[in-house]
């Protein structure tokens, strides 16, 4: 909030891509390791459906993050008042972000709610 308020964009940027980034890697692969661990002797068993959820919500946050990316360095040469589809362009893509999620969330929450229930 401090760096949205004195407008360091950029620094907002970063800080949220790589929270988003260290949560895939670190909590991913840490709990992947630790159930490995304490499974060590047995298959572990996933539900299809929130892996497909999950991988589904991680390559439309990859998308989301490249696409912006990809179209800013193509209009490089072009002048900056040319430029204003870049940010119209940034701003679906986390709108999209944002609909994804709560979709995600009412996925987990509602539909799908009985693996995270108590025993």
């Amino acid at each position: 909030m401090f760096a949205l308020h004195k407008r360091k964009i950029h620094v907002l940027k970063y800080s949220l891509l790589g929270s988003i980034i260290s949560n895939i890697l670190l909590v991913l692969g840490s709990s992947l390791l630790c159930g490995g661990i304490a499974n060590i002797n047995k298959e572990q068993k996933f539900d299809h459906k929130q892996a497909d959820a999950n991988t589904l919500l991680l390559l439309l946050g990859l998308l989301c993050h490249i696409a912006p990316l990809l179209f800013n360095l193509h209009s490089m040469d072009l002048p900056i008042s040319d430029r204003t589809s870049d940010i119209q362009l940034s701003r679906s893509c986390s709108i999209v972000m944002l609909i994804a999620y709560v979709a995600y969330l009412f996925f987990q929450l509602k539909t799908h709610s009985q693996p995270f229930g108590s025993e």
